[in-house]
């Protein structure tokens, strides 16, 4: 039997959607949003974390159908024609703010697979790192509290606090292979 080795374009090609290696102090947060948006997450006793979604034209979600998929994740996701130009009003920039004691810390964007520290201004240091896993905005959530199938899932940490465990970064697994089976040192080897 022949076993059939990945060609060589394999490890270039975007790798399957999959949920990000989270460190274990991080807290999952997967929220169904039915009340309508502004919608504010309390991540702990200090800081929330708000999603808006700025649209600038009311008159856009009034009229819409309530179920209508807005944004979600699987969006950015899908392939695209390279000629295609996307309607600037088709996705309205969504945006986490991170708030404590009702003063804004730090903002970014939704997006899907995003990983950043906030705030992030250079000025102060990070509080919060945040990982945005999934979401999905409908029309209905965007004027109005009901449940049209909105959610989000992301996670978060404390960045500002020390951590007394520590991971291992993964080693890249072309790196692995070249180094497979053979003797790095014999220092300390009884054979």
């Amino acid at each position: 039997m022949t076993t059939i080795r990945p060609i060589p374009v394999d490890r270039y090609l975007v790798p399957d959607r999959a949920t990000p290696q989270l460190p274990p102090d991080a807290v999952r947060v997967q929220q169904a949003i039915a009340h309508g948006l502004p919608a504010t997450f309390q991540l702990d006793a200090q800081l929330s974390l708000a999603l808006y979604v700025p649209t600038g034209d009311a008159v856009l979600w009034r009229d819409a159908d309530p179920t209508a998929l807005v944004i979600a994740a699987s969006d950015e996701l899908a392939p695209r024609a390279p000629a295609g130009v996307e309607d600037p009003v088709a996705r309205p920039a969504a945006r986490f703010v991170l708030r404590r004691g009702g003063a804004n810390l730090g903002a970014t964007a939704l997006r899907s697979g995003l990983v950043c520290a906030l705030p992030d201004d250079g000025a102060s240091s990070a509080l919060v790192q945040l990982w945005v896993i999934d979401y999905a905005l409908h029309a209905g959530t965007l004027r109005d509290a009901g449940d049209f199938g909105s959610f989000v899932d992301f996670a978060w940490r404390r960045a500002d606090r020390g951590s007394d465990q520590f991971t291992r970064p993964p080693l890249d697994p072309r790196v692995a292979e070249r180094f497979a089976g053979q003797v790095q040192s014999t220092i300390g080897d009884r054979t």
